[in-house]
């Protein structure tokens, strides 16, 4: 079992990926770049590094920095991804159950994490 806090993501949806039309190409943005970046850190920092490649349970806490309205699954999407890079999980398709709270905002806004195998779970 693995539980981690990780940065509230800094850009979601049409800011974390973009699309060129005249090569008709997808790529990820600067701003989510430096995103990715800051998982990585968070992952590195927090000793939990584990490369999980069995399907999973994630339950997951997300605490805004304040009141905007935001759509969970563009912030599950973008954290996603970056985790996946960040070497938490072999891929995001393992994650068979998920659980998602979205708590009262407080600064700088956080994303609590516990990953576990599905196996685990009763």
């Amino acid at each position: 079992m693995t539980e981690i806090r990780v940065t509230f993501p800094t850009v979601t949806g049409n800011h974390y990926k973009g699309f060129q039309f005249a090569t008709r190409r997808v790529f990820v943005t600067k701003a989510g770049k430096m995103y990715r970046l800051a998982i990585k850190a968070d992952l590195v920092a927090s000793q939990a590094v584990r490369r999980y490649d069995v399907p999973l349970y994630v339950a997951m806490t997300i605490v805004p920095p304040d009141r905007r309205r935001r759509d969970i699954d563009n912030i599950c999407k973008t954290l996603f991804d970056a985790l996946t890079l960040g070497g938490l999980w072999e891929d995001d398709k393992l994650i068979k159950k998920l659980d998602v709270m979205v708590a009262d905002p407080g600064k700088p806004g956080y994303v609590d994490l516990v990953v576990r195998p599905y196996a685990d779970i009763s």
